[in-house]
């Protein structure tokens, strides 16, 4: 239990620091209260609003706003990052809101991201909402996201429940798959602009199909709202950390690609505490671990994962400090 109490002492004596500097040096990311959701927006505004820890007085977070968003991890130099400008707010400006001008946006759903601007590092954070845009007269558009999972503490055994809501002009079908996220050597996600080149973007293995073409289901209280549960059964699904895409269709449009916030740990705990520990990978939890047990993000016993990852996870945190006493 002494291991235990001195990550308490840690956690106490780092946390004042995270709310006013950088951890490891790396700057602050927005992390959105709003867009929270599916939100209809009146068409002519909407208030974008976050928090952030950073009294930061040189960095610059820019916004922008595209359908779908990206797989966690991703930097800003992924491909599928083709969002439109919104507008600037110094990372020191205490409102933590920006007013978003959508008269000359077309109608849509969609993401909102941020950009830290404050090199030499390069970081994207997205919404977990989408921002309904129409004009009276107007069909729905075509969007979605998962609400499970939501990028915290996700871990799953036998069985995974994954809960999807959208907005669609009709009843819209998912093709869910899994897939594990692969580097070129030399480590995990490139957050420093200048180290980024083309053989550190992000590449994915797809290796589990979860659900195809499965019908979601109209929301009563909100007309063109739907909601869908996609059962994954990971019972034989080797250890690790997975990335979730779903792919949202309906006759006529085209298809909306959209992924999971965070990734999804497959953790068997039946098999053994040591072999597959993931630990290292993306912005939001960890790369996949080999065949067998993966702890959660930054949990691998007795060595690996960040104090920044422990306190980020903290009841992981203290639950690995303690089986490594007593192991």
């Amino acid at each position: 239990m002494l291991r235990a109490a001195a990550g308490l002492l840690l956690l106490s004596a780092l946390a004042p620091a995270m709310a006013h500097a950088h951890i490891g040096g790396v700057p602050s990311r927005p992390l959105f209260d709003a867009p929270s959701g599916i939100e209809e927006s009146d068409g002519m505004s909407y208030e974008i609003r976050w928090r952030d820890d950073d009294a930061d007085p040189t960095g610059l977070f820019q916004f922008y706003y595209q359908v779908g968003n990206v797989p966690p991890g991703a930097s800003q130099r992924h491909p599928a990052l083709v969002g439109r400008p919104i507008g600037e707010v110094p990372v020191s400006d205490p409102t933590d809101a920006l007013s978003w001008d959508l008269t000359s946006v077309s109608a849509g759903a969609y993401y909102v991201y941020g950009e830290t601007d404050d090199p030499p590092y390069c970081l994207v954070t997205f919404s977990r909402g989408l921002v309904v845009v129409r004009r009276d007269g107007e069909p729905a558009p075509l969007g979605g996201l998962f609400l499970r999972p939501s990028g915290v503490g996700d871990v799953f055994d036998a069985e995974a429940s994954l809960e999807i809501q959208a907005v669609a002009p009709e009843t819209p079908r998912v093709t869910v798959r899994a897939g594990t996220i692969l580097y070129s050597a030399g480590g995990g996600p490139a957050q420093d602009c200048d180290a980024l080149d083309g053989g550190a973007l992000q590449q994915i293995e797809w290796s589990e199909e979860v659900a195809r073409d499965v019908s979601l289901e109209p929301d009563p209280m909100q007309p063109g709202h739907f909601r869908g549960r996609v059962r994954w059964a990971t019972a034989s699904v080797p250890a690790g950390d997975y990335v979730l895409e779903a792919t949202l269709s309906v006759t006529g449009r085209e298809p909306v690609v959209f992924y999971a916030p965070g990734l999804a740990t497959v953790y068997h705990p039946s098999k053994g505490r040591d072999a597959g520990v993931s630990d290292g990978g993306t912005g939001d939890g960890g790369g996949s671990g080999d065949a067998g047990t993966a702890l959660p993000v930054g949990a691998g016993c007795c060595g690996g994962g960040s104090p920044a990852s422990w306190i980020f996870f903290l009841p992981v945190g203290l639950w690995r400090w303690m089986r490594c006493d007593r192991a």
